[in-house]
């Protein structure tokens, strides 16, 4: 295999491997118990709404009321949504144990590619 696709290949490899990393985990319960004035606005969020509609957001602020953000597609629009209507709040964290599951399986994939480069050298 050329070096040039090879190494596109293993660049591309890496950096999906990257997105695993990380995961979603449930927000604190004082993100949507505490009174509003002790809330702290939360850099990015996965919001599950009443019915099952899973939405994401930025620039998340938990009102009394209301829990407000930002979509995460290019237009940036503004949603709200009634807090009786949101079931769950996730935040986006980094996971250790997925990232010792990305090094393992990309170390893998190396000895792989280097055994199999090494066996079809030539002498």
């Amino acid at each position: 295999m050329p070096r040039r696709p090879f190494r596109v290949l293993v660049g591309a490899l890496l950096l999906l491997q990257a997105a695993g990393c990380y995961t979603h985990l449930p927000a604190p319960a004082s993100v949507m118990t505490g009174p509003p004035s002790t809330l702290r606005p939360l850099r990015a969020a996965r919001l599950t709404l009443r019915g099952g509609p899973q939405v994401t957001l930025v620039d998340v602020l938990v009102g009394s009321d209301s829990v407000s953000g930002y979509s995460t597609d290019s237009s940036r629009t503004r949603a709200a949504f009634a807090r009786d209507n949101v079931v769950a709040v996730e935040t986006f964290h980094f996971s250790p144990i997925r990232f010792l599951g990305v090094v393992a399986g990309v170390l893998a994939g190396v000895q792989v590619l280097l055994q199999v480069a090494l066996a079809n050298a030539k002498p």
